[in-house]
């Protein structure tokens, strides 16, 4: 559901009415659904492009612009995306390197969201030196509630199935009542050791290492 020539930033409006569009159709059919769920499980750069959200709590208030917009991939944003499934598909590896306020985190946190949902059992974990940058209820500075403001937004079609606020998105830790797979949080100076992660995603404040298991 790209909007044509890849065009960005994206008109907002379009980009939502598109999706509105789209949700019409889709539920008007099961086997549109069904499609729409087989496709994205293998294509996260479309899943995340289509239906994932994000907050930018600096657009409030100004002329023309909304705090929670769609998350329309611009050309980097996808091609990190792509690196971080052929590392999952252990085609690839190697190190993100970035600066600030890139969408890196968001990018991130959209991944996660989108390996929740499709893959089963699967395990991500975030980490961080301070628990506050973890998680930090209400803090949309923090990783958690990057990926919990993503998953309220979704669409109730792309949602898990039994999948609630309140019994699944607890304090650094976010289960798949579907499918059994978890997103965790640390913190400290022994991310990632000792526990069994498919991926682990360090602090992305600076060039940061995304360690992906296989």
């Amino acid at each position: 559901m790209l909007l044509p020539d890849q065009v960005f930033p994206p008109d907002y409006h379009d980009l939502l009415q598109l999706r509105l569009d789209t949700l019409t159709k889709i539920r008007g059919s099961l086997q549109s659904m069904q499609a729409c769920l087989a496709f994205y499980k293998n294509n996260p750069v479309d899943f995340i492009s289509d239906w994932v959200s994000t907050v930018d709590p600096r657009n409030a208030g100004v002329p023309g612009m909304t705090v929670t917009m769609p998350f329309y991939l611009f050309e980097r944003q996808r091609e990190m995306i792509l690196f971080l499934k052929a590392c999952l598909d252990g085609e690839a590896n190697g190190l993100v390197e970035k600066s600030r306020d890139i969408g890196a985190t968001w990018a991130c946190c959209a991944f996660a969201v989108w390996l929740w949902r499709f893959w089963e059992g699967s395990s991500i974990g975030f980490g961080s030196r301070k628990q506050d940058l973890v998680d930090r209820i209400g803090d949309m500075d923090s990783i958690f509630e990057k990926i919990r403001s993503i998953i309220r937004a979704l669409p109730p079609e792309f949602k898990p199935v039994g999948f609630n606020d309140h019994d699944h998105m607890h304090f650094m830790r976010i289960i798949n009542p579907e499918n059994g797979s978890t997103i965790t949080g640390e913190s400290g100076d022994d991310i990632g050791r000792g526990g069994r992660k498919r991926i682990v995603v360090p602090p992305l404040r600076s060039s940061a290492a995304i360690c992906i298991r296989h």
